[in-house]
């Protein structure tokens, strides 16, 4: 892969970025580009499943992959992972299931009694060996408290700013003991990067009307 295992490190360890263009493994270069573009028809010319084939030409894939494979071989921590569509969630599930991690998921169809129940096995390390939690950004609203995690990814960004502060305070809230980390997943060149761009303005002007004395003329 292009991801050197010393990259790997420094970026899950919150020490550097990844650009986008290394997060392609050394089977997707030697694919045609018809291929990469179209990988329904990659899935369709080979006996794997079309999510199999996503873990390949996805850059995003490639990356949750190796993160995903050091910190469950070289640590004991749990991940949450935050997608904004169910179908994204179906995706990472199936990764999860070819990789023989233990997993759960809450998003909006997720029953309220099994929704609390999911949250407690995550929560106790000592009963299960969850090691990934599939989380759809709108499910729970202020309600989950997600602290047997401390590594957190947000998959998509969200055109609302509030929506991403809200799934990163999930692992972030008090009871929890680990150091906590967020990861932020965004393609340059894509709509990403211009959603990230209205939220850090979003940010400012937040920032701006709410905290800032200097706003607000003196009565």
């Amino acid at each position: 892969d292009l991801i050197t295992a010393q990259a790997m490190t420094s970026f899950i360890n919150g020490s550097r970025m990844l650009a986008p263009s290394l997060m392609v493994s050394e089977a997707s270069n030697s694919s045609s580009a018809s291929e990469v573009d179209n990988p329904d028809a990659a899935a369709a010319g080979s006996d794997q499943p079309l999510s199999t084939c996503l873990f390949e030409y996805s850059a995003k894939m490639v990356l949750i992959d190796r993160m995903l494979n050091v910190l469950s071989t070289e640590t004991s921590e749990r991940v949450v992972i935050v997608a904004q569509r169910t179908k994204t969630l179906d995706i990472l599930q199936d990764l999860c299931k070819e990789r023989g991690y233990e997993w759960r998921r809450v998003d909006g169809s997720t029953a309220a009694h099994h929704r609390q129940l999911r949250v407690n096995e995550l929560n106790d390390h000592s009963a299960n060996n969850v090691f990934v939690f599939l989380l759809s950004a709108k499910a729970g609203a202020m309600g989950l408290n997600l602290i047997g995690a401390n590594r957190l990814v947000i998959f998509d960004p969200d055109w609302n700013p509030a929506i991403d502060d809200q799934a990163a305070a999930r692992v972030w809230r008090d009871g929890q003991r680990r150091q906590v980390f967020i990861y932020r997943l965004v393609c340059t060149g894509t709509i990403e990067e211009k959603i990230l761009q209205r939220q850090i303005s979003k940010h400012g002007l937040q920032g701006t009307v709410t905290y800032n004395p200097e706003s607000f003329p003196e009565s």
